[in-house]
């Protein structure tokens, strides 16, 4: 028996011009990195999160390497950490010294 979960297909469909317009005014203001919709989406998260800033990073890696760092976590401290292993080896790389414990 098939049982769908999703139908991406519909579910593009629907938001088919709406996506393609997104993606034509991008190309046409060549604004790839860190552009308007960047900063738009970063604006309304945040509102959405009730805080007064969010920063769009470019890898859920950046995201806790900024976290880790917002935090003082340094090289003399341990931490805890949920990842698989090419995670743990870029922080760690990044961070140079923090002690990562993972588990899984």
């Amino acid at each position: 028996m098939n049982i769908p979960l999703i139908d991406l297909k519909a579910h593009h469909q629907a938001l088919h011009a709406e996506i393609t317009s997104a993606i034509q005014n991008i190309l046409e203001r060549t604004d790839f990195i860190l552009g308007q919709d960047v900063a738009k989406f970063e604006e309304e998260f945040a509102a959405f999160c009730g805080t007064k800033y969010a920063v769009g990073v470019s890898s859920g890696v950046a995201a806790l390497e900024l976290s880790l760092l917002a935090f003082g976590i340094g090289p003399e401290m341990k931490y805890l950490f949920p990842l698989i292993p090419s995670q743990q080896l870029r922080l760690r790389s990044l961070l140079s010294g923090p002690s990562l414990c993972s588990w899984m």
